[in-house]
């Protein structure tokens, strides 16, 4: 019968974690259990990944921001080519 190539997490993660307690390196180790070196980086990564904690989505925050009464008569002026202008208060 010919032996499938495909693998799963229930049958890699625990030749992950023996890899972790092995003292191998990942080369010798995927050797000796016959695994495709690729294949092993593979599941590696997806065991490290399954054991990262997870963070919280950061949400955006607004901060309120006060501007003291500008003098009208001192402006910067920004003229954009398409005609667009910006006037900023100094």
């Amino acid at each position: 019968m010919a032996r499938r190539k495909t693998k799963t997490a229930s049958e890699m993660f625990p030749l992950v974690a023996e890899f972790k307690r092995s003292g191998m390196t990942q080369q010798a180790f995927s050797k000796k259990k016959q695994i495709a070196y690729g294949m092993f980086l593979y599941w590696l990564k997806k065991y490290n990944d399954t054991q990262k904690p997870k963070s919280p989505r950061k949400t955006a925050h607004f901060t309120e921001v006060k501007v003291a009464a500008a003098r009208p008569e001192r402006m910067i002026i920004i003229k954009y080519g398409s005609g667009t202008e910006v006037h900023i208060p100094v």
